[in-house]
């Protein structure tokens, strides 16, 4: 059996097509678990990274249970002026470096840190 081009092109769109769908039904999963069993603590913006081949991200720091994790987070543009501030972070607690920063919650100057177990929602 000879294989064309025609028949190529079909599996490549359908392999394509099924990884689509794949990743985009397992960030649905992964943001309704965020959302129904995150935990909320406070993370610091460490660096952006603008290498021109992706999207500006924002990198992050937190801690859970005094240890130290890392994410990052896509943003519209480099704010450099940012780094060092600190956004509310939502992870998994069986998972924490699932997490994702909430870069429009920043955190209240007058809440210095959080507890080492985090809070269950967003302090007032």
């Amino acid at each position: 059996m000879e294989i064309n081009e025609k028949q190529i092109m079909i599996v490549i769109v359908g392999l394509a097509i099924t990884c689509f769908i794949f990743f985009g039904v397992k960030d649905l999963y992964q943001r309704s678990r965020l959302t129904k069993e995150g935990i909320y603590t406070i993370g610091t913006i460490t660096k952006f990274v603008d290498d021109h081949h992706s999207a500006p991200t924002a990198h992050y720091e937190f801690k859970y249970k005094n240890v130290e994790y890392r994410g990052g987070v896509i943003v519209n543009h480099m704010q450099n002026t940012l780094i060092s501030k600190r956004f509310f972070v939502i992870f998994l607690p069986d998972a924490p470096s699932k997490s994702k920063m909430l870069i429009g919650n920043p955190v209240p100057s007058v809440l210095k840190n959080a507890p080492p177990a985090g809070w269950l929602k967003l302090p007032d």
